[in-house]
């Protein structure tokens, strides 16, 4: 049986952020080099564009996962941030 192998997710604080700045990469990556899914906590503060950036749509706080599901050669991974968005 092949022995599948762990990736690492490498994901930098998210800076404070203003309603109305520009779409953003939330800037992780995978030590696999595999693309990952990012996913918002809270949709009335940021959500996710269907390329991947960060939308800011309010003022508040939610937590932004980034995750790879895995595949027959890595595990699956995940990683949190907590967005912090003012008026």
């Amino acid at each position: 049986m092949y022995d599948k192998q762990e990736q690492k997710i490498n994901y930098p604080p998210l800076a404070v952020k203003k309603v109305g700045d520009v779409d953003f990469d939330a800037g992780a990556s995978s030590s696999a080099k595999l693309p990952l899914i990012y996913r918002s906590s809270d949709l009335t503060v940021a959500t996710i564009t269907p390329e991947g950036k960060v939308h800011i749509v309010g003022p508040g706080k939610t937590l932004i996962l980034a995750f790879h599901e895995g595949n027959h050669q890595y595990h699956p991974n995940s990683e949190l941030r907590e967005l912090v968005v003012e008026k």
